[in-house]
């Protein structure tokens, strides 16, 4: 936590938006915020709207109203208690089948940069040393843009525009990036060209899908994020299009039937029944996240 004067930090802050605190009780610890804050004729929808991103701001972290109460039954003032949000732990396990022995087609990379977490996947066209090639290009031209803290989106237009110019031949790799805040417990995927993510929560499944033309196609792509709220316990799935074929689209019950466990268990036994049962050879990569 920033080292600072609480309850002068949060008063003379929500001073300067004409709240009337009563009082501030803080209950907070080293490692949390938790404090109770009585404030005068403030509505319920202003607690969350107005005054938990201010204080957010204040404390430059994320809090979380626990509860809203009325001083007395008589009173106008509103006692409302407020604690910090944990950040998400994040734990993944990556593995991959080649079917040319000297090279890999697909490319991966994961980066933790300001609080949010990255994994992308990249399948280069077609397999082997160009392909791995092609895909991890693609992958290191988009870290270089995310190291220099360009915007995502941004950071994947100018990617496209560097492979267009450095292709003299078409060719082109998927990009399937799944970026968390682990803050705000929130994951954005940007698919382009990218096989179909899988989110799980209590055995059930839900689709990402993808509708966007790979990267190095067109000049001008239209990356449109697809974004969930996730809590503890939820399962990602990712995976290149030569993990799951024609001969295994069970992979929903499959995925069902997944317990809770370490990444590395998850994607071992997943990969393991996966690759066992699909029919198309081409390189695989598999890539499983837990959120704790």
């Amino acid at each position: 936590h920033l080292s600072n004067n609480f309850y002068k930090n949060i008063k003379e802050t929500l001073k300067e938006y004409t709240f009337d605190i009563l009082f501030i009780n803080d209950n907070s610890t080293d490692s949390v915020y938790n404090f109770d804050i009585a404030i005068k004729d403030i509505k319920k929808g202003e607690v969350n709207d107005i005054l938990l991103p201010l204080i957010n701001n204040a404390l430059q972290t994320n809090m979380k109203i626990d509860k809203i109460d009325h001083a007395t039954l008589s009173s106008n003032y509103y006692i409302i208690s407020i604690s910090e949000q944990k950040p998400l732990q994040i734990d993944f396990a990556i593995k991959q089948s080649n079917e040319d022995i000297k090279a890999n087609g697909d490319s991966y990379f994961t980066l933790t940069e300001k609080n949010i977490f990255y994994l992308a996947i990249s399948d280069g066209m077609g397999c082997g040393i160009n392909a791995n090639e092609e895909s991890k290009f693609t992958l290191d031209t988009l870290i270089s843009m995310l190291k220099a803290k360009i915007d995502i989106v941004e950071s994947i237009n100018l990617s496209n525009n560097i492979l267009q110019l450095k292709n003299v031949f078409e060719s082109y790799t998927t990009l399937d990036l799944c970026a968390i805040d682990i803050h705000k417990s929130i994951v954005s995927f940007f698919k382009l060209g990218a096989f179909t993510t899988f989110i799980i929560r209590d055995h059930i499944v839900t689709e990402v899908n993808n509708y966007s033309l790979p990267l190095g196609i067109i000049e001008h792509i239209n990356v449109i994020p697809s974004s969930y709220k996730i809590k503890q316990g939820d399962i990602i799935i990712m995976c290149s299009d030569g993990m799951i074929d024609d001969s295994n689209l069970n992979v929903i019950s499959i995925l069902e039937d997944l317990s809770i466990d370490d990444a590395s268990t998850i994607c071992n036994l997943l990969f393991s029944k996966l690759i066992r049962i699909r029919e198309n050879g081409d390189d695989a990569t598999l890539a499983v996240i837990t959120i704790n």
